[in-house]
């Protein structure tokens, strides 16, 4: 990941430090990774934001590419048997794709967003891996991210309704329940 990171012109973006909090997602110390989180979602992922709040939409959130360059990264840590908060790395992912549900702004940003779309997507049989880990949080937590998906396909459908009916933990069932009931009503 370090020699992916250093490829890209961070400094020229204004964002020499999301290498640095990309990097303390790996750390041992939850209040490092805590921060670095924190930093990532004031800074990049932006959901919740207060500006977000204030009604600046998708043109607020992909006035630059910093989204689709940072998704890659923390998909590769969701794939590290090594990183220890595995569900807070994907919660960011769900985050960046939750754009999909916002009010279209013009052509730019619907490309932006489609290239972002594309990169979280392709991280797709890892999401239904992830719907059979032991922890439950994960489960529901993959649940939701390949719900949001807009091309969703018939294998992903499939692992889906499987997930929901062998779901053995109360809460995460009924988040599920809830999120498919979203997705089908939208439809």
């Amino acid at each position: 990941m370090n020699s992916k990171l250093e490829n890209i012109d961070w400094k020229g973006r204004n964002a020499e430090y999301i290498p640095v909090w990309l990097n303390q997602l790996r750390s041992n110390n939850q209040t490092e990774r805590a921060e670095a989180k924190n930093n990532l979602e004031d800074t990049v992922i932006r959901i919740g934001n207060q500006n977000f709040d204030m009604g600046h939409g998708i043109s607020e959130l992909l006035s630059t590419d910093l989204p689709t360059l940072v998704a890659p990264f923390l998909i590769d840590l969701l794939e590290d048997e090594n990183t220890p908060d595995k569900v807070s790395i994907l919660d960011m992912l769900i985050g960046l794709s939750l754009y999909s549900t916002m009010k279209f702004e013009g052509d730019v940003y619907q490309k932006r967003l489609s290239r972002l779309l594309s990169v979280i997507y392709r991280a797709n049989q890892l999401y239904i891996k992830l719907l059979k880990n032991i922890n439950p949080t994960m489960r529901a937590s993959a649940f939701s991210i390949l719900c949001q998906n807009p091309n969703m396909d018939e294998p992903t459908k499939q692992a889906l309704r499987k997930a929901r009916e062998n779901e053995s933990d109360n809460f995460a069932k009924e988040f599920m329940e809830r999120i498919w009931k979203q997705k089908i009503s939208a439809q």
